[in-house]
C-alpha cells in the first residue's frame, strides 16, 4: 500500500503563478495610476495652452500614427484604425482643414491618396511630447535620487522593449503585406 502525503501547500510553480498574478495586477495598477496622472497634466496644460483645442481622440491617435508611420495611403490609415476608408477620409478632412495633415495625390496612381503630419501637425504632436516629458519629470522629483536612478534605468528597459517590439511588429506587417500581395 502506498502512502501519500497530501499537502495543503502549493507547489513552487502555483506559487510563482500566484506571485506573477498579483505583481503584474500591482503593475497594472501603478502604471494605470501614474499615467492618470501624466495625461491629466497633459491634457489639462494642452488645452489651456490652445484656444482651438478640440480634438477627438481618434483624430489624436492619428497623428501619434502619422508621427510614427510617416506618410500612409488613406487606406493604411483606415486599416490601422480598423475603420472604413470613408469615415476615416472624413476624418483626415478634419485635420487638413485644421493644417495639421496634408493630403496628395499617389504620383504613380492618382486615384490613390497619401497623408502626412504637415509642419504644423509635427510642431503640435512635438509640443505634447514635450509637455508629457515635463509632466513625467515633474512627478520624478518626488523621487530620491537613488529610485530616480532605478526609475531611469527601468525606462531604458522598456525603450529597448518597445524599440524591439517595434521593429517585430514591422516585420510581421511587412511579412503579411508581402505574402498578400504575392
Amino acid at each position: 500500500m502506498h502512502s501519500y502525503k497530501y499537502c495543503n501547500r502549493a507547489t513552487v510553480e502555483e506559487e510563482q503563478a500566484i506571485s506573477y498574478d498579483y505583481n503584474h495586477e500591482k503593475l497594472a495598477q501603478n502604471l494605470t495610476e501614474f499615467r492618470r496622472t501624466i495625461w491629466r497634466e497633459l491634457i489639462l496644460s494642452t488645452i489651456r495652452g490652445s484656444s482651438d483645442f478640440e480634438m477627438s481622440s481618434i483624430q489624436f491617435v492619428t497623428l501619434l500614427l502619422l508621427v510614427s508611420e510617416g506618410e500612409l495611403t488613406i487606406k493604411r490609415v483606415a486599416e490601422f484604425l480598423g475603420r472604413s476608408e470613408s469615415a476615416t477620409s472624413r476624418m483626415l478632412d478634419q485635420l487638413v482643414v485644421r493644417g495639421l495633415v496634408c493630403r496628395r495625390e499617389d504620383k504613380r496612381d492618382r486615384r490613390v491618396k497619401r497623408v502626412s503630419l504637415s509642419e504644423s501637425g509635427l510642431s503640435f504632436v512635438h509640443t505634447l511630447e514635450q509637455k508629457r516629458v515635463e509632466a513625467q519629470m515633474v512627478v520624478m522629483t518626488y523621487l530620491p535620487p537613488e529610485e530616480r536612478a532605478v526609475v531611469a534605468q527601468a525606462m531604458q528597459f522598456l525603450a529597448d522593449a518597445a524599440r524591439r517590439h517595434a521593429l517585430e511588429h514591422t516585420e510581421s506587417e511587412t511579412t503579411i503585406s508581402h505574402v498578400t500581395v504575392e
